[in-house]
């Protein structure tokens, strides 16, 4: 906020100047982000690069985070609003982000009844209205963010009664939402769980082999064949 002038007003100049036409019809001019509740400055040693918090390399924070993660955390404030970051608050971040994408899966597996539901179909245009409208409400992302959240319960009402055009209605609205305007790449974050999964099995099944526990560790590598990932011992 306090680059509004003169900084953002040459950035909007330039690329006017460059293109030739506006290329935003908006410029939202965030407020301070703070570190642990005191303002970041070099001299002190009290901050932090971006790239610190995605590889954990920093004295500051207890591991490293998803990118998701941290996007996920600053649209839980509203950009007008002073934002402190730490350690406790990108962890319950994290945590509130893991359960929502949780959700998307579960619902991405749902069996679907064989006939539509109308009183599903009408809540979820309602719940559509809702979150629109905290858009509108000057880009209001905690609200909008809330809202995604007050899905679980209208979902989990019909659970075994939603129909396929409930289900497709519901995911494209969540991929509209979350990834198209709030800009959170949650196929990203799945495929990055999945690595780790892996890599967190790949370990037990070493450990196992080093135990000379071979019913677990050939257990292990079946169940991986299975699903076409097959593993190549070194020795």
């Amino acid at each position: 906020m306090d680059l509004k002038f003169p900084h953002h007003d040459c950035e909007i100049a330039q690329s006017n100047g460059y293109t030739g036409y506006d290329p935003a019809k908006y410029w939202i001019h965030a407020n301070m982000l703070t570190l642990n509740n005191k303002k970041m400055s070099k001299s002190t040693g009290n901050n932090i690069l971006p790239s610190d918090l995605f590889t954990g390399d920093n004295n500051i924070f207890s591991k490293a985070f998803d990118s998701n993660v941290i996007r996920f955390f600053f649209l839980q404030a509203h950009y007008r609003n002073v934002l402190d970051i730490s350690d406790s608050a990108l962890l319950a971040s994290e945590k509130g982000y893991l359960r929502l994408i949780e959700f998307i899966n579960r619902v991405r597996t749902l069996d679907v009844s064989n006939s539509s539901n109308d009183k599903l179909f009408n809540e979820l245009k309602d719940w559509e209205v809702r979150c629109i409208n905290c858009l509108n409400d000057d880009f209001n992302t905690p609200m909008l963010i809330a809202e995604l959240f007050n899905s679980f319960k209208i979902i989990n009402d019909y659970e075994e009664k939603i129909g396929d055009r409930e289900k497709k209605y519901f995911l494209n609205l969540i991929d509209q939402f979350l990834n198209k305007i709030l800009g959170i790449d949650y196929a990203e974050s799945n495929q990055k769980n999945n690595d780790s999964t892996l890599e967190v099995l790949k370990e037990i099944r070493n450990e196992a082999r080093l135990d000379k526990n071979y019913d677990l560790s050939d257990k292990i590598r079946d169940k991986l064949s299975k699903i076409g990932i097959n593993l190549n011992d070194k020795d």
